[in-house]
Parts: structure tokens; C-alpha cells; sequence
């Protein structure tokens, strides 16, 4: 009997540590409500079947298994709800730029900033500072330009020309461009004062994405 409340301890141990690091979520303040009953839930179920060592195992593993994955498709259906909000928005959104994330703008665009770092890392990326910018577009996709990529190519998928009322000279030079074409640029569109702007983006076609300060 002892014997069988040590091996139910350690192997409960185990399996709530692999079920809390398959969550996903790294620390306990990126919980959602369902986070926290999977894990009250399955905790209870733990010691449940340590304390009564003369019950089938199974029978706390069953539960502890349909919690697991309950929480796993609350999560999923909650990621592509949040996704398809994101798709309404017409205009593309910097979020990061020469390796500095913008969290007012993951705030304004109900982006977690844990999250965002984990589809970072999806993507390859295992460092902020690695990042040269990156861009919520209007799909929902996040699209990322390492500054190694952006030494291996002049064409980049989009680039932030004006970011906070501030014209990124250095990306103009990447397209070859100056400021006195992007002033003319824009005027063609309506858009005289720089400073009212909050960011610019072209993409590769030449397409401009213009989103103006909220406060101006």
C-alpha cells in the first residue's frame, strides 16, 4: 500500500508538471478561467488518487484526460476567435521595429505580449533584437523580416516608412527613395502632415497602408 501511494505521488507529479508545461501558458498570470479550473480540477483529482490507493488508477486519469483536452480546444477556438477579430481591421499594425516592441500598439490591437513572443519563436525567431520589424496584417498574420534577412535581400514584403510622425530615412534608401518622393506621395492621397501620421507601410507591389494618430 505504501509502496502504491509513492508511485501514484510520483507519477502525478509528472503528469500535472507535463499537463501544465502543454498548456502553453509560461507563467500563471497568462492563465485564462478555464486554465485555472483545469488545474484546480486535476490537482484535486491528483491527490484524490493518492489518498485512496485502493481505487483503479484509470479512474482519475480518465477525468484528468477529458480536462486536458477541453482546455486544449478552449484554447485553440479562443486563438482563432481572437484571429478573426483581427481580420476586420483593414490597415496593418508595426509591432515591432529594429527590435523594440511596441506594446502600446499590442495593447490598441488586443495582442498578449507573451503570446506574440511565442509565435515568435514559432517562427525561428528566438530573440527580440533579432527582429528589423514586424507587422500584424490585416488576415491576422503576424509577418516577421529578421535583420538577417534584411542584409540578404533589397525587396522586403513590407517595410514601415514612417513611423510615429518620423520618416525612417534608412528605409527609404532601402527602396531607394527620399523624403521629398514620399511627401509627394502622400499628398497624392490627401496626406500633408507627417506628424499626424502614426505609421506608414509599403509592400513589395508598392501599396501603401497609412494609420493616422488617434489623437490628432
Amino acid at each position: 500500500m505504501v509502496a502504491t501511494v509513492i508511485l501514484r505521488t510520483l507519477f502525478m507529479s509528472v503528469l500535472l508538471l507535463v499537463a501544465f508545461r502543454l498548456m502553453g501558458k509560461k507563467t500563471v498570470d497568462q492563465w485564462t478561467g478555464f486554465d485555472f479550473v483545469f488545474s484546480i480540477m486535476a490537482t484535486e483529482l491528483a491527490i484524490l488518487s493518492i489518498e485512496s490507493p485502493d481505487k483503479p488508477l484509470v479512474m482519475m486519469l480518465v477525468p484528468i484526460l477529458l480536462l486536458f483536452i477541453m482546455q486544449r480546444l478552449f484554447t485553440f477556438f479562443s486563438t482563432k476567435l481572437a484571429s478573426g477579430s483581427r481580420m476586420s481591421d483593414e490597415k496593418p499594425a508595426t509591432l515591432v521595429y529594429q527590435g523594440v516592441i511596441d506594446e502600446e500598439k499590442c495593447a490598441q490591437k488586443k495582442i498578449d505580449v507573451h503570446d506574440f513572443l511565442e509565435q515568435l519563436k514559432r517562427q525561428n525567431v528566438e530573440r527580440l533584437s533579432d527582429v528589423e520589424f514586424a507587422i500584424l496584417e490585416p488576415t491576422g498574420e503576424i509577418s516577421v523580416l529578421t535583420k538577417e534577412r534584411q542584409k540578404e535581400t533589397n525587396t522586403p514584403v513590407s517595410l514601415p516608412l514612417i513611423i510615429n510622425g518620423k520618416v525612417c530615412e534608412e528605409n527609404l534608401k532601402k527602396i531607394d527613395q527620399t523624403s521629398l518622393w514620399l511627401r509627394q506621395e502622400l499628398r497624392k492621397f490627401g496626406y500633408r502632415d507627417i506628424k499626424k501620421i502614426a505609421y506608414l507601410v509599403i509592400d513589395e507591389s508598392g501599396n501603401f497602408f497609412v494609420d493616422l494618430k488617434t489623437n490628432d
